[in-house]
């Protein structure tokens, strides 16, 4: 009876310490870590009230500049982060900007060395057009896809549009499905495309920002880039004629234009898409709706406005160091295992955030505790891990460092009456099964007794 009360006692002792002294102790070890990293948290929390607002008065940015162009925009390449804009999401006909989307397409479907048919519908499309303005080839004949893809950027031949649409879908319909297709990808919410080479059509139509989208996406696939980025190339057929071809990009090539596309359609004016590089940053530009003018110089000159503007931009304080964003973070009760619980957690910035202060970032700029792809454990282990994140709920996402303030002990305070339930139902059922292993090696001695008195 007594080695019983031992065993049941120890066991006992054993479970209460694992419950209760050793989360308290993993906590305390814990807590003790995150002084020595973030010893001023509490400090920062009040500080960082007067922080935690838009700073833009330090900007020194100049006036914005007027243009022809309806509507504009102006992204950093790499961030996605708007540097200008004027009516960036006014419905507008992108006219022969819409290739941009095509050769998307085209370059996911095709390899530069592929042999692409001149078909009956590219015949039949109207100049500018290497059978009208050329009479490079006829239905039938064929050319390389990245010969088709630089005749497509350099001359707009629209003809190229439809090799590629048909060589991809077999026909227009089901190309601009793809499209479509392609657009919702995008998650673009102003754009809709009827026709592969921009044709007029009422239901062909997108934006200024939606096409930045679209032609971050094109640049990013290497031969787009070199399409929109040739200045000048000699176009061979399959039938043995060639022809040297001249973009029509006039901006190409001067003061850091790397690429480009243009567009035009007579009762709706002149587009232009242009890709810029200076000092290691790309930026990209789109204009619709700007007129043709004296020698169609108006929307080139409206384009040098509008990324010179942006390159001068500076950029100005968004979010202070030590501003502090609440979070509701998730996590299971029992680490690995268990009902789903949610905790307030406060994310305390670790350095400053800047941005470009132009109205529509002033207005769309967002901060908030980035909880995605972590959990209260984790963060209550290693508070480093924490991120914020920043977005102008379009393209620019950037997450910066932070340090969660949050402990092993706070988990457990928060629902310590669960754990002290659970402690006791895990002690029970353990105290059964030592009474059922005691009981039966019992069992098991008195019936080796029993047998050795028999004998």
């Amino acid at each position: 009876m007594k080695f019983r009360i031992k065993i049941i006692s120890t066991f006992f002792a054993l479970i209460i310490s694992i419950f209760f002294i050793y989360p308290t102790s993993l906590a305390y070890a814990t807590t003790l870590n995150n002084s020595t990293t973030s010893s001023d948290t509490s400090n920062t929390t009040i500080a960082s009230s007067n922080n935690n607002m838009e700073t833009t008065s330090d900007s020194s940015n100049s006036a914005e500049p007027s243009i022809i162009g309806k509507s504009a925009i102006v992204i950093n390449y790499n961030t996605g982060e708007i540097l200008y804009s004027k009516n960036m999401d006014a419905k507008e006909y992108p006219a022969s900007t819409t290739k941009i989307m095509t050769s998307i397409l085209f370059a996911e479907n095709k390899n530069p060395n592929d042999t692409i048919t001149y078909t009956k519908s590219a015949s039949e499309q109207p100049a500018n057009s290497l059978l009208v303005n050329y009479n490079l080839l006829n239905v039938g004949d064929t050319m390389q896809a990245g010969e088709v893809m630089k005749a497509m950027f350099l001359i707009s031949a629209n003809d190229c549009a439809y090799m590629e649409a048909d060589s991809v879908a077999g026909n227009k319909d089901a190309f601009a499905d793809l499209m479509n297709a392609e657009v919702k990808k995008l998650g673009l919410k102003g754009t809709h495309f009827t026709n592969p080479n921009g044709l007029f059509n009422v239901d062909n139509y997108s934006t200024a920002y939606d096409m930045s989208v679209i032609v971050r996406k094109a640049f990013s696939i290497p031969w787009i880039r070199e399409a929109m980025g040739t200045k000048e190339a000699t176009i061979t057929a399959s039938t043995g004629k060639s022809v040297v071809l001249t973009s029509d990009n006039k901006n190409l090539g001067i003061d850091g234009c790397i690429g480009g596309k243009t567009g035009y359609l007579p009762d709706h004016g002149r587009d232009l898409v242009n890709v810029y590089e200076r000092n290691g940053e790309t930026l990209i530009g789109v204009i619709y709706n700007d007129i043709w003018g004296k020698n169609d110089t108006d929307v080139f000159n409206d384009m040098k406005k509008i990324i010179n503007y942006a390159y001068s931009e500076k950029q100005t304080l968004y979010k202070a160091k030590g501003t502090v964003v609440d979070g509701k973070v998730t996590y299971k009760l029992f680490g690995f295992f268990g009902p789903t619980k949610t905790i307030n957690v406060p994310f305390t910035l670790n350095e400053d955030v800047y941005y470009y202060a132009i109205p529509i970032n002033q207005k769309d700029f967002t901060i908030k505790a980035d909880t995605s792809d972590t959990n209260a454990w984790t963060l209550a282990t290693n508070p480093s891990s924490a991120k914020i994140l920043v977005s102008d709920g379009r393209q620019y996402n950037q997450t910066y460092a932070s340090t969660a303030n949050i402990t092993l002990w706070q988990i457990i305070c928060a629902n310590l009456v669960i754990y002290i339930i659970s402690a006791i139902i895990a002690i029970i059922i353990i105290l059964i099964i030592l009474a059922l292993i005691i009981r039966t090696i019992n069992k098991s001695r008195r019936k080796k007794r029993k047998n050795k008195n028999r004998k």
